[in-house]
């Protein structure tokens, strides 16, 4: 088997508590290989976020170690974080975290002037990407004249626009109606597949989990297979 794009081994979440810790899940360890979905579930609270924050780079595990490739992900650098959380990683979450002062396309494309780029040599993949997501027309509209569906395409094509490996989505329909969110999802695995990335989703809804490649629950501080 091929090396795995992320592994992790071992990993622990614990927070003070009281005169005690909160232990959020403990020895945890799994390996994605490219272009693999996995689905989190699990009850709220059980630790699906913590993950995917872990996972991401947003926050640090208590114990053990997250590799990517050559890179021990919790041990690194801010350098190499950056350009790891920048480059390596596609952020979805529930919330669409657009900022409403600026266009479609300047949000989308906010992964990549913060790398670097100029607008000019950023707009061109901005503008793919909305086209990938079907917003082409509307890439000088600002969040608030978008549905929140549309807010959340957005969010994906500002997700990919940095053509990561990894792709990280955090109840990613949670704040939209039914149809919107069937929309979404098919959507997503779209892009999954036809760009080879390798996502993982928390999500509530079973029926999303199932059409994962591998789906595993979160219960009682472990991450079992489901």
């Amino acid at each position: 088997m091929s090396q795995p794009v992320l592994e992790a081994i071992g990993l622990a979440k614990r927070y003070p508590s009281g005169t005690g810790q909160l232990t959020v899940f403990e020895d945890v360890s799994f390996q994605l290989q490219k272009g693999e979905s996995v689905a989190l579930v699990g009850e709220s609270g059980a630790g699906k976020s913590t993950l995917l924050h872990l996972l991401g780079a947003l926050d640090t595990p208590s114990e053990g170690r997250i590799l990517f490739g050559d890179l021990v992900v919790n041990e690194a650098g801010e350098k190499a974080l950056d350009a790891y959380r920048n480059s390596a990683v596609g952020y979805v979450w529930q919330s669409y975290h657009l900022l409403p002062e600026f266009t479609a396309l300047e949000n989308v494309i906010m992964p990549r002037l913060i790398a670097g780029e100029s607008r000019e040599q950023a707009a061109p993949q901005g503008l793919k990407w909305l086209a990938r997501v079907g917003l082409a027309d509307r890439a000088t509209h600002r969040s608030g004249e978008l549905s929140g569906g549309e807010q959340q395409r957005v969010a994906v094509a500002r997700a990919l626009v940095g053509e990561p490996q990894l792709l990280l989505a955090d109840e990613p329909t949670g704040n939209l109606d039914d149809r919107t969110s069937e929309e979404l999802i098919a959507q997503l695995f779209e892009l999954q597949r036809s760009e080879g990335l390798t996502m993982v989703i928390a999500t509530h809804n079973i029926s999303f989990a199932e059409r994962c490649d591998r789906v595993y629950r979160i219960s009682s501080a472990a991450l079992v297979a489901a």
